[in-house]
């Protein structure tokens, strides 16, 4: 699901955003969206 959220992101950022300081922030959401969120749901499992 990571994997499709950033894609999605950089999709957006290659596609609809022309300002490339706004698409390399987009960029870095997207990787940190791809590395953390795994790692977030992976914890939230064990504690439950």
């Amino acid at each position: 699901m990571p994997a499709m959220t950033a894609a999605i992101i950089v999709a957006i950022a290659f596609l609809v955003i022309e300002d490339q300081t706004l698409r390399l922030a987009m960029l870095g959401v997207a990787v940190a969206d791809f590395l953390v969120t795994p790692q977030i749901l992976k914890r939230a499992a064990q504690s439950a």
